[in-house]
């Protein structure tokens, strides 16, 4: 099945996070200018994990906003909706099971900052690392076409 091109000039993706492997600390993702869109999704992909993933040996993964795009908090739970379930204590995703390498995690933003990035975190030793991936789509593009 084929999108209508007009589908598409309403919607914008940016690779705000690029294929990389990630170790224990912060990675913190290029934002995204909400000024001139309605909506925005970021799709985060976990590659074949490189340590078996446990209580003690994680990754997680918060929305954090910003009206400066220099000052960033972490998204309050009521602002971030999950494909498939509820944020976590101030995170879309916690990554502690070997079953959750190879997949992918969909959060919508819902507040109403004009900036908005990922910070994905790694806890504990992560000697190998795990490849990831974070893309931004903006969507109800108040110029059309956006891209």
């Amino acid at each position: 099945m084929r999108v209508a091109p007009d589908v598409l000039q309403d919607v914008k993706f940016d690779n705000v996070l690029p294929p990389e492997v990630l170790n224990a600390g912060s990675q913190v993702t290029a934002s995204v200018d909400m000024a001139q869109f309605d909506r925005a999704f970021f799709r985060l992909s976990i590659g074949a994990a490189g340590e078996t993933f446990s209580g003690s040996r994680y990754f997680t993964a918060a929305l954090e906003e910003s009206d400066d795009n220099t000052t960033f908090t972490h998204c309050a739970d009521a602002l971030m909706r999950i494909e498939g379930g509820l944020p976590i204590s101030g995170y879309f995703a916690k990554i502690d099971s070997p079953g959750e390498a190879g997949t992918q995690i969909l959060v919508e933003y819902l507040g109403s900052k004009r900036y908005v990035r990922v910070n994905v975190t790694g806890i504990g030793t992560h000697t190998n690392g795990t490849p990831m991936d974070i893309v931004a789509i903006r969507n109800g593009a108040k110029n059309l076409p956006c891209n």
